[in-house]
């Protein structure tokens, strides 16, 4: 599961790049300005095809035209055989 909050950011979605070359994702946090409310994180399910190594990148512009940028390393390593 990926989450993500934009503080003080009116307007605008978050565009996510799972940096495996699929198609982008678009989500839309919260505008509540309070850091710490409970539903102001957008969220989503993703599951990569292949292990690897991958930069999830996500970038966000405001009704103003301010980017907010953030990335994550991930590692996904390949499934044990039952």
């Amino acid at each position: 599961t990926f989450a993500v909050r934009a503080f003080r950011c009116k307007g605008g979605e978050e565009v996510w790049d799972m940096g495996d070359g699929s198609e982008p994702r678009r989500t839309q946090s919260s505008p509540d300005p309070h850091p710490h409310a409970p539903d102001g994180y957008s969220s989503f399910e993703y599951s990569y095809g292949d292990p690897g190594d991958y930069i999830v990148r996500v970038r966000r512009v405001s009704d103003d035209g301010i980017p907010a940028y953030t990335h994550l390393h991930v590692t996904v390593e390949e499934r044990p055989e039952e």
